[in-house]
Parts: structure tokens; C-alpha cells; sequence
């Protein structure tokens, strides 16, 4: 960081998050962490970093439908935004799968790309996965991480298990459908309309391999 009120000459501030991990043929994938094991890295909590540093929180949570489709659900990446609340400062970012998806095996779908966006609320500006640039007061980066790829057939992933993901905001009611075929009305699973669904895509997928 380069300067403002409150922040020593040269000061700064990193965020380190883990990557989410690919589903497996037994499980589903991790979802990202707030920190990064591997070099030991913790992620420090929005409170702490509001109170120590000029910067506002926007978001900071699992980034919703971003998990690979599959038997086994691909990781979900994390979902960041920042707000630079006074004077200017250098933003640095380092990431990766902004270009080729995380790839899914045996049928299963490729997780959702990174995404590095400033001033998602205005001229909502796409920045290239490694970057370096200033910033004003009131600048607000947003960070979407790449999310781990699915194992198996969309098709074949339990709809009590979607449902569950649907229940705990992992993914949206659209996706459970598009993705999975598994139809969500009034809270609960629709049997039928479900079954219904996944015959139809089951039909397109056996016409699609005999063209």
C-alpha cells in the first residue's frame, strides 16, 4: 500500500486463500479455504482486517453454483470483495483458471473459471489473473476463485443430495435443475418432474452420440 490515513509508509495488507479441490470417485471436493495450508497461511476474520486496515468487506463466502456438476460435486471457490475506503493503494493480484476450467472427470462437468472484476457495482472492469494497479478510495475489487471440477454424471448425483446443496445455499434452484436435473418446487424435491427431467436429458445425450 502506498498511503492514506492510518497506514504506514509502505505498509500492506495480503489475503491468501487455498484453492478448491476436485470431487473424487468417492466424495465431493473441498470447498476453498480462507487461508492456505500448504505454506500456513490462516485467513484472518472481516473484523479483524476492518479494524486493522482502511478496507471495507463486501463479501467474503463460498461462491454459489461455482462447483463442478457430477455424481460427486466439485469444491466450491471462494467469493471476495474489497472496498479501499481511503487514500490510494497498490492491488496486486496472483491467481489462476481464469483462462481453462478445472476439468471434471468420468462424465463430470469443469468448475467455474476465476474472475477478477473492479468496480463490479459500476464500470464493473474485467482484470487479467495477474496484475498489478492503483487504486482511489472507493475502488472495489471483487474476487471469484476457480471452484473444483465434478466426478460422474450430473445425472447420477443423489437428488436428496442436491437438495441438501440447494438447502444450504451452494447452489441456486436454476442450477439444481440445468445442471442436475433435479427439480426443486415449494422447498422439497419434485419426484416426478425430476425423474421426468433427467429421462429428457438422458434422450439428448443418447441422440447427441449416435448423430
Amino acid at each position: 500500500m502506498e498511503s492514506g490515513s492510518g497506514w504506514a509508509a509502505g505498509a500492506g495488507w495480503a489475503s491468501a486463500a487455498g484453492g478448491a479441490a476436485g470431487a473424487s470417485a468417492s466424495a465431493g471436493g473441498a470447498a476453498g479455504s480462507a487461508g492456505c495450508v500448504a505454506v500456513g497461511v490462516a485467513g484472518a476474520s472481516v473484523e479483524i482486517i476492518e479494524s486493522e486496515y482502511p478496507v471495507l468487506i463486501h463479501q467474503y463466502g463460498l461462491r454459489t453454483d461455482s462447483g463442478g456438476a457430477g455424481k460427486h460435486r466439485g469444491g466450491l471457490g471462494i467469493c471476495r470483495e474489497w472496498e479501499l475506503r481511503e487514500g490510494h493503494a497498490t492491488f496486486v493480484m496472483r491467481a489462476d483458471r481464469s483462462r481453462h476450467a478445472p476439468w471434471g472427470l468420468h462424465g463430470g462437468g469443469p468448475g467455474a473459471m476465476a474472475r477478477t472484476i473492479l468496480n463490479p457495482q459500476g464500470e464493473a472492469r474485467e482484470l487479467p489473473p495477474k496484475c498489478e494497479l492503483r487504486i482511489e478510495r472507493g475502488d472495489r475489487v471483487l474476487h471469484q476463485q476457480a471452484a473444483g471440477g465434478g466426478y460422474g454424471p450430473a445425472c447420477e448425483r443423489d437428488p436428496g443430495q442436491v437438495w441438501q446443496d440447494w438447502k444450504n445455499e451452494k447452489i441456486t434452484e436454476h442450477h439444481a435443475c440445468a445442471a442436475y436435473g433435479v427439480v426443486i418446487r415449494d422447498g422439497a424435491v419434485d419426484t416426478a418432474a425430476t425423474q421426468a427431467r433427467r429421462e429428457l436429458g438422458r434422450d439428448h445425450t443418447a441422440a447427441s452420440t449416435h448423430r
